[in-house]
């Protein structure tokens, strides 16, 4: 990133993390029981470790989960940390505003959802209903949902702070 670049992060809250733990505990206990019945044999304790450290990565990266938009001169980065990013050459976006989205009713559910060449677009969302819209020349729209409508606000005055540069 240069001197120039700013970024914008709306992080998933800690019902992310809690909602992973409580979904993929009982695997950790189901490992740990067939481990126990094995007699924590080589092979089940090998089961057992992998078993730990994907839930280890998955809380981690459920702690880290954040919708984003990072602007630089030639660029705009927008995605959702650290599963899927897409840049966005500047001179292609045709038109950048602020939306209010229900993230539920309109694309079923947060995360990364829909098509970018479809009507609504595709959004980039851990939550909060003030998001950024994204039209480029070609028609793809890519929306990216803040908690916070004054983060959304400062996407667009970096935005135009870049144009004038």
């Amino acid at each position: 990133m240069s001197a120039v670049d700013r970024s914008f992060r709306s992080f998933a809250g800690r019902g992310a993390f809690f909602a992973t733990v409580i979904v993929l505990a009982p695997v950790v206990v189901i490992a740990v029981a067939e481990a126990a019945r094995r007699q924590f044999d080589l092979p089940s304790i090998v089961v057992l470790v992998a078993v730990s450290g994907g839930l280890a990565w998955a809380t981690s990266s459920a702690a880290r989960t954040a919708a984003f938009v990072t602007c630089s001169p030639d660029h705009v980065t927008v995605g959702l940390a650290p599963f899927w990013r897409t840049r966005l050459v500047r001179r292609d976006i045709q038109t950048a505003d602020l939306v209010q989205i229900d993230a539920y009713a309109e694309y079923g559910g947060w995360g990364i959802k829909g098509s970018a060449r479809a009507s609504r677009g595709r959004l980039y969302s851990v939550g909060g209903d003030a998001g950024v819209r994204f039209v480029m020349r070609d028609g793809r729209t890519y929306v990216i949902a803040f908690t916070d409508g004054r983060t959304a606000g400062a996407v667009l005055e970096a935005l135009d702070r870049h144009a004038h540069r």
